[in-house]
């Protein structure tokens, strides 16, 4: 599985083949789906994202400016549930995206901050229950869990080969600060590339799946160059947003005055993406088939550290 790609990625063709990167196939998890561009026999999965509400679905921002690129470039956007998009048999549901909309105050610089969005279905997606959100914070004794299952459609190598299935992995809860949950394994499992927006999951006392964050990148617990296999996770805190979550489901938009996004729900020119998208794509990967690769991704160097001595919150570990 994966998240954000950092530049590296662009020189991975040239390096021996990484490991495989932890992870399982998974029929569980329903709500959580892929974000699909299409085009006649062009199509790939670029990030993951939660179902939340009827027709909301909970993603990363960074993976909004991807969806208003393949929008103007004439590409539909759908959410896609079931287990693996290389079949038929695969695919349960199918939704056109119509509109997205990034966190305010989502910045990638100097240091990645609120990143989260909600995308808005055209439709329910037929037979599958939105996720319950967790509103207790990581200090609380109501805190579900420090061993987080995070689940995506990304990659299961860090040469970003894989995606287009729905796996799982736990890691365990290593640290947090007021943005984001920082999650390892001792045995090199990690998100990857695809999963951007995916679900970090939790089981609250009643045993009920609850979202608990957003997946958003990868990066080196001891400050080298971010990787997959072997490295850590970030995934923006669920509670620390709600807010914004709350302004956009009761209202449709975010509390501060911005536009959604809008999509042409049948292709053709596109939206003009509105002022609160960057020009810029971030975080996401393509499957084969996909006319071109997004694989700039976010630079995290040393974010670990830096997000340690930043942290509000108690170290956990």
């Amino acid at each position: 599985m994966l998240l954000a790609l950092t530049f590296a990625a662009a020189t991975a063709s040239a390096t021996p083949p990484p490991p495989v990167v932890g992870g399982e196939e998974t029929r569980g998890h329903e709500a959580v789906g892929a974000f699909v561009a299409s085009s006649g026999s062009l199509w790939g999965a670029f990030c993951s994202g939660s179902l939340i509400d009827d027709t909301a679905v909970l993603t990363a921002a960074h993976c909004v400016p991807a969806m208003v690129e393949y929008d103007r470039a004439g590409f539909d956007i759908s959410f896609v549930t079931g287990t693996d998009l290389s079949s038929a048999s695969g695919v349960d549901t199918e939704t056109p995206v119509v509109s997205a909309v990034q966190h305010p105050d989502y910045s990638e610089g100097p240091f990645l901050v609120a990143d989260i969005a909600v995308a808005q279905l055209l439709d329910p997606p037929g037979g599958v229950t939105p996720l319950p959100l967790n509103a207790a914070t990581p200090a609380d004794s109501e805190w579900p869990t420090d061993r987080i299952t995070h689940v995506g459609w990304g990659a299961d190598s860090d040469d970003g080969t894989g995606t287009g299935v729905k796996r799982s992995v736990v890691l365990e809860l290593a640290d947090y600060d007021r943005d984001f949950l920082y999650t390892l394994s001792d045995d090199g499992s990690n998100v990857c590339v695809g999963d951007s927006g995916g679900a970090a999951l939790g089981k609250n006392e009643a045993g009920q799946w609850v979202l608990l964050g957003v997946n958003a990148f990868v990066f080196d617990p001891e400050g080298g160059v971010p990787v997959c296999e072997g490295g850590a996770s970030g995934s923006t805190r669920v509670d620390a947003h709600m807010a914004f979550i709350d302004d956009v489901l009761a209202t449709g938009d975010d509390g501060s005055g911005s536009d959604w996004s809008s999509f042409q729900v049948d292709g053709g020119d596109g939206g003009d993406g509105g002022s609160i998208v960057s020009d810029d794509k971030a975080g996401c990967s393509t499957v084969p088939g996909t006319p071109w690769g997004l694989a700039s991704g976010l630079v995290v160097l040393g974010l670990w550290n830096r997000r340690r001595r930043e942290a509000t919150g108690t170290t956990r570990g």
